[in-house]
């Protein structure tokens, strides 16, 4: 992370990495990638971070969980959305942040938005355009007590299909 990148505002963060999400007997996650983010101030907690982002993943899971999760049941199709795939993106994240303490707020609120695509001119094996917008308002309700509200909105504008034979989204970006 650079804090000072062409102006006092911006800051540039890129980072490599590779994990590994799973529960025992149902499904495994691998990903492996790397992603450049450039944040720029725009008053006090409010960012906007254009990004662009570079992974190869793959789930692996049980017939049975793509079967009753993902309404594939064909064995041959169950072995090819199990294939690593390249998801490629650009994107953008606004965030405003108005709560009292970042780690453990007990007042105020959060807005955010992040729009990413991911198209095959980037090389990607998935073509999307996904929306996301959350908000959190946070206040106390009494001495020691704090109670949060969250809402979490999003759409990948018919740009991906529920349908294997046709622009599938993998279940990794579910």
């Amino acid at each position: 992370t650079q804090p000072y990148f062409m102006s006092p505002n911006n800051r540039i963060t890129a980072t490599l990495y590779a994990d590994r999400i799973s529960e025992p007997l149902v499904y495994q996650r691998e990903a492996e990638g790397g992603q450049i983010v450039l944040a720029r101030r725009l008053g006090a907690n409010t960012f906007l971070s254009p990004d662009i982002e570079i992974v190869r993943a793959k789930t692996i899971a049980s017939p049975a969980l793509y079967c009753v999760a993902f309404l594939v049941c064909e064995p041959a199709t169950i072995d090819s959305l199990a294939q690593s795939r390249w998801r490629n993106s650009v994107g953008a994240t606004f965030s405003h942040d108005r709560t009292d303490y970042p780690l453990n707020p007990t007042s105020g609120y959060r807005v955010g938005s992040s729009l990413s695509w991911a198209a095959p001119f980037l090389g990607s094996d998935i073509d999307y355009i996904r929306f996301t917008t959350d908000a959190t308002l946070v206040r106390t309700l009494r001495p020691g007590w704090v109670g949060a509200l969250a809402l979490r909105v999003g759409n990948f504008f018919s740009t991906a299909s529920l349908d294997p034979t046709r622009n599938f989204l993998p279940p990794e970006e579910r």
